[in-house]
């Protein structure tokens, strides 16, 4: 019986028609890939119907919560503007209401104007019969009665002059210093109406003279002295 000879083979060197399978050895697992497949897992694993069901219902309450506070805040805009374009129309409509009082009083106070001639020329030729007693009653009533629309006759007369009230005529020269600069007649009366001015009274505005230079305040111009002729 033959002896076969016995047949060493190292690790470095592989005998020829031997295969050797290289060992593998599992590297430590990473925290992220541990990680990894935690979630992946969890997405393998079969959901409860359950908490589908509540996850679908809690998206749509958070969506109508949110159109909710859209539709709130469109409303709160809506009314914000309303409010304002109220007030905004108030104050025009006023406006125009007042300018047309204004247009219609100022035509008015032109018949108030001819009742005031007619008291004063009635005046001035001595007739106080019981026509001028009913044409002043006339006026006066229908100053009371612009009165009630805050329509007010301006006490212009013995006033300082006032350009935003007062409109001047004339100059009318005045000894008392006093009367400088103030109104010393009236020609035409002057109305406010809440206060503004509806329309500027017609003024003569008093001028004090400057002073006569007295005897004292001749020319005192020094003469030059005398030539002695001696």
């Amino acid at each position: 019986m033959e002896e076969h000879a016995e047949i060493k083979a190292s690790p470095q060197e592989p005998v020829e028609g031997i295969i050797v399978e290289p060992e593998i050895v599992d590297a430590a697992p990473s925290p992220e890939a541990d990680q990894a497949e935690a979630e992946t897992a969890e997405e393998e694993a079969p959901q409860d119907p359950r908490d589908v069901e509540i996850a679908n219902l809690h998206g749509q309450l958070t969506e109508q919560l949110e159109l909710v506070n859209s539709i709130k805040r469109q409303h709160g805009e809506a009314i914000a503007e309303f409010n304002s374009a109220r007030t905004r129309l108030k104050r025009e409509v006023k406006r125009e209401v007042q300018n047309s009082l204004k247009s219609l009083i100022g035509e008015l106070l032109e018949t108030v104007d001819n009742l005031d001639r007619a008291i004063e020329a009635a005046g001035t030729k001595g007739d106080e019969g019981e026509l001028l007693t009913g044409v002043t009653m006339v006026r006066d009533q229908f100053l009371n009665k612009l009165g009630n629309n805050d329509v007010k006759r301006m006490q212009a007369l013995g006033a300082p002059f006032n350009p935003n009230q007062h409109e001047a005529i004339s100059m009318v020269p005045v000894t008392e210093p006093e009367q400088d600069g103030t109104v010393v007649a009236v020609i035409t009366e002057g109305y406010t109406i809440n206060g503004e001015v509806l329309r500027a009274a017609m003024v003569a505005v008093g001028q004090c003279a400057a002073p006569a230079a007295s005897p004292d305040d001749a020319d005192t111009t020094e003469q030059p002295p005398e030539e002695d002729q001696s």
